[in-house]
């Protein structure tokens, strides 16, 4: 009689497992599009910050180097360095928003020479 009840308590055990975890499923199944638009919403902050690295780096290094270049030339530079260091970290950035994290940068260096009285950097990248 004890082994009939030891059965019936191993069968309840499994049954009760077997609901938790079915349970687990469909609450993660629902949860999903909510933990897809919170890892979005990060991940393209985070990215944006880096793009903005990116573009003060590539504007600082173009104004370094091609001192004497013009602007367009620098822009071109600091384009291509920028598209090199955001395809080496595993961004997959286009030219635009390249292009515009360097203007920012630009505009950026023209605010902070304004308010300090440093030279202004009328060139752009």
């Amino acid at each position: 009689m004890q082994q009939i009840w030891m059965n019936v308590l191993d069968r309840a055990v499994l049954v009760l497992l077997q609901l938790v975890i079915i349970s687990l499923l469909v609450l993660l199944h629902r949860s999903m599009p909510v933990l897809k638009r919170w890892l979005d919403s990060h991940t393209t902050l985070k990215e944006r910050q880096v793009l903005g690295q990116i573009g003060r780096e590539a504007f600082r290094y173009a104004e370094a180097a091609f001192s004497t270049s013009s602007g367009q030339e620098k822009l071109s530079h600091a384009l291509s360095y920028a598209s090199t260091v955001a395809s080496r970290q595993g961004l997959n950035l286009s030219e635009p928003e390249l292009r515009a994290a360097i203007e920012q940068a630009v505009s950026e260096a023209k605010q902070m020479n304004t308010k300090t009285g440093g030279p202004n950097t009328g060139q752009s990248a």
